[in-house]
């Protein structure tokens, strides 16, 4: 476990995605934050396993709202952007 999230913090990525998070959260300004897993679904822009395997998220699925941080998961590129819009969708 260790190992993993050092290579998930490589040059502390996650620090200063916490102290964006932090610097909204305190703004005082409504907010949504979105964390997607890996990315699935075209287009393949990067050269990593992802694009290698063009994987993909097979059938849709719901998105999942909740609180914390979780080690695995996936998100199709097409559900992410549609929560996005949604997050944008204040009355």
């Amino acid at each position: 476990l260790v190992r993993i999230c050092s290579i998930m913090n490589l040059f502390g990525v996650l620090k200063y995605k916490k102290m964006a998070e932090d610097f909204v959260r305190n703004s005082g300004i409504p907010f949504t934050i979105i964390r997607p897993g890996r990315l699935t679904d075209g287009p393949y822009t990067s050269y990593d396993l992802n694009t290698l395997v063009k994987a993909t998220a097979g059938e849709r699925r719901a998105v999942e709202i909740g609180q914390g941080d979780k080690l695995v998961g996936e998100a199709s590129r097409l559900v992410v952007a549609e929560a996005c819009i949604q997050a944008l969708d204040i009355e």
